[in-house]
């Protein structure tokens, strides 16, 4: 009997390589100890396939990202764990957090310096289950970081994930 794939798979482009190194347990408890929020399951369970990296369905359709598309938002690269690189390394979630003054509710999975999406724990507490939120920090320089809700949790808002054809 062939062996199933994760649904999650589809999510990463094949071509493309994890970011950071495989994950295992422990390097989720020290993720979590770390950034002091409890991770999402969907979450997890993305980057049981690939520890971050660049994703196929790169497209979530929304009209709430003006400063990106009329119809949609690219969120092209999800940041993993572990590593430089991943949400809680050297360069992850916290220092993204105060180097964009992106506002600090949670945990940075991606971003591409002025804009950035985040688990925000601000309505659900760290150990709950965050919604996924886009902030825009160039509005100006005297009005606060635009954020638009975009799903109210991370399964919902990987769900809606589409290939660029596909929008």
């Amino acid at each position: 009997m062939p062996k199933k794939s994760k649904p999650t798979a589809a999510y990463f482009d094949a071509e493309e390589e994890g970011i950071c190194p495989p994950l295992k347990p422990a390097m989720i408890r020290a993720a979590e100890k770390t950034l002091g929020y409890r991770l999402p399951a969907a979450y997890l369970e993305l980057l049981q396939t690939c520890n971050g990296g660049y994703l196929q369905r790169s497209v979530f359709p929304t009209t709430l990202c003006p400063r990106w598309a009329d119809d949609h938002v690219a969120f092209e690269v999800v940041m993993g764990i572990g590593g430089e690189e991943g949400i809680d390394g050297d360069v992850g979630s916290q220092y993204l957090i105060k180097e964009w003054s992106y506002p600090d509710v949670g945990v940075v999975i991606s971003c591409d310096g002025p804009t950035a999406f985040l688990l925000d724990y601000s309505q659900c507490g760290k150990q709950g289950e965050p919604r996924v939120i886009w902030v825009d920090v160039e509005t100006g320089k005297k009005k606060p970081p635009y954020v638009a809700v975009l799903a109210p949790d991370f399964a919902t808002f990987l769900k809606q994930l589409r290939e660029p054809s596909d929008n």
